[in-house]
This record gives C-alpha cells, sequence and structure tokens, in this order.
C-alpha cells in the first residue's frame, strides 16, 4: 500500500515537473515569436520612412503600414522605455488582447484603442490596453512611471498616426480597480470635475489633470498593486502636423487644434521655407493658402 502510495506521488510530481516545462517553454516560443514579429514591423516601418511617396510628405509610414494592415491607427513611443509598438482598434476590446496586429493569435496581445474611441485620437479621453508581460513587453514598462523622478525625465509620449504627430505629457499615475471608471471616451462637464477631483485623490504624481477641454491619453495595464495600473497624458503639441501632414487634404482641420501654441507660428513658417525646397509647384500653391487661412483663424481665435 505504500509503496503504491509513493509511485502515485511521483507520478504527480513527474506530471507537474511536465507541465511546468511546457510552460516554461510556451513563454519563451512566444517571447521570441513576439520579437522577431515586431523587429519584422520596424524594419518595414524603417524602409518606408525612406520611400518617394513619404519623402514628398503625400503620405507618411504609418497610412502607409495601414494599408497592408488596416486595424493599424497609430504607433505609440515613450522615451525611457522599450514601449515603441503599433496601435491597433478592433471591433470589440477583446480580440487584441491575443491577437497581434497581423491579426494572427499570440497571448501577449497587442496595444490596442478602446473600441469605443474615435480612431484618428480625436476623443476627449483615448484609451489604450496593452498587457503587462513580465518580459519586459507592451505595457511592462509602465510600472517605472510610479517613481517622480523617472517620470519627471520621461514624461512625453509620442503617437504618429496616418493624420501626423501627437505628442503628449504625463500628469497622472496610479493603481485602479478593474471596476473603477477612468475609461470612458468622453465626459460632461459635470462628470470631468468629478473624475478630475477622483484622480487627484489617488494620483501618485505633483501633477493633475487639465480642463475638461483638453484632449487626455489613458494608458492602462495590469498591475500586482491593484488590478490595473492607469496613466494619464495630456495632449500638449499638434503643431507637429505641419511637418508631417504638408499637402494633404487632411493638414487645414488638424492644424486648427493648435490654438494655444500660437506663438510656434514662426517655427511653422521656418518649417515651410525648408520643405519649399522639396516640393511640386502645385503643391506650393494649395499650401500657402492652407497657411495663410491657418494663421488668420489661429489669430481670429486669439
Amino acid at each position: 500500500m505504500k509503496k503504491n502510495l509513493i509511485i502515485i506521488v511521483e507520478i504527480i510530481l513527474l506530471l507537474v515537473i511536465v507541465y511546468s516545462g511546457y510552460k516554461i517553454y510556451s513563454y519563451q516560443k512566444a517571447n521570441k515569436e513576439f520579437q522577431n514579429t515586431h523587429a519584422e514591423l520596424i524594419e518595414n516601418v524603417e524602409k518606408l520612412k525612406t520611400s518617394e511617396e513619404t519623402e514628398n510628405f503625400e503620405i507618411n509610414e504609418i497610412a502607409k503600414l495601414k494599408e497592408d494592415y488596416p486595424d493599424i491607427v497609430g504607433w505609440i513611443m515613450i522615451e525611457g522605455t522599450d514601449i515603441d509598438f503599433p496601435v491597433v482598434q478592433g471591433e470589440d476590446n477583446d480580440f487584441y488582447l491575443d491577437h497581434n496586429y497581423k491579426g494572427e493569435y499570440h497571448p501577449f496581445g497587442e496595444v490596442f484603442m478602446d473600441a469605443r474611441n474615435n480612431f484618428d485620437f480625436s476623443s476627449q479621453n483615448t484609451i489604450l490596453y496593452g498587457h503587462n508581460v513580465r518580459s519586459g513587453h507592451i505595457f511592462h514598462d509602465l510600472e517605472k512611471f510610479k517613481d517622480q523622478e523617472f517620470a519627471d525625465k520621461y514624461k512625453h509620449i509620442e503617437i504618429k498616426t496616418p493624420q501626423g504627430i501627437l505628442n503628449y505629457e504625463i500628469v497622472a499615475v496610479y493603481p485602479a480597480s478593474v471596476n473603477d471608471d477612468y475609461r470612458n471616451p468622453n465626459y460632461k462637464e459635470n462628470e470631468w470635475k468629478i473624475f478630475r477631483n477622483w484622480v487627484g485623490e489617488r494620483n501618485l504624481l505633483h501633477s493633475e489633470l487639465p480642463e475638461s477641454n483638453e484632449k487626455i491619453l489613458t494608458l492602462s495595464t495590469c498591475s500586482d498593486d491593484k488590478d490595473r495600473l492607469a496613466i494619464h497624458a495630456k495632449l500638449v503639441n499638434w503643431i507637429k502636423f505641419l511637418e508631417t501632414l504638408w499637402g494633404t487634404g487632411e493638414f487645414l482641420f488638424l492644424c486648427n487644434g493648435a490654438v494655444l501654441y500660437v506663438w510656434d507660428i514662426p517655427k511653422c513658417l521656418q518649417t515651410f521655407k525648408s520643405l519649399k525646397k522639396r516640393t511640386a509647384p502645385s503643391k506650393l500653391f494649395t499650401s500657402w493658402i492652407k497657411l495663410i487661412l491657418i494663421l488668420s483663424d489661429l489669430l481670429f481665435l486669439i
């Protein structure tokens, strides 16, 4: 009887060892696949940056990338971290939890935008989700922003979209529950005041959310402290659209959002002069008209 019991325990231990080995192998395999897939994508992006179309400002590399992968809506980069990934948006908030930008199954998933958001980041609160992968992928490095010194040094987030570039500044970091209401795409004025106070009570940083008429970016990931880690960043700069969208039909609409940065107009003019050397005469004429309209619009709104 005792011998049989020992045999059963040994079998159970063997099964545990085999299962653990399989899990470790599967994780390492997934990690390698993730690295290879995204290295391939980054290589493609670098090639697109030097293509004739992108150099002539006819289209940027993200717009070109979107032709092959329609669910890609942008690219997120945060200095001081390994966060340098495409951003996708699906029809729901489930698919990209375990699928990559190609639509292929992968346990790490992808950085994805809330399905309720406007794809062009024009919602009041644009929410991006990503797994906290222990090997350091996706949103694992967001944990670093709990430290005030690190957050002060690396507070800028760059989002490149088919329409241009958006720059955000991190203003709030806090642990949250899965049921906490920090992921609404839009807030009414009274709702925003309540939400702003709620975040202020939990914020680990010495800063606060902007007023309700400003746009924010929310990053959400899993955390050991609580269910989730939430980061909010305010939109601080649209002016780079001048460089990216020169000569396109969307240029005027997006640059009208740069009212708060009217003092950067000399920089815009300088950018225009540098582009004159590389832009076809027909496009220069329409660009001049757009620039005049933008300047008059900005001055009218001051």
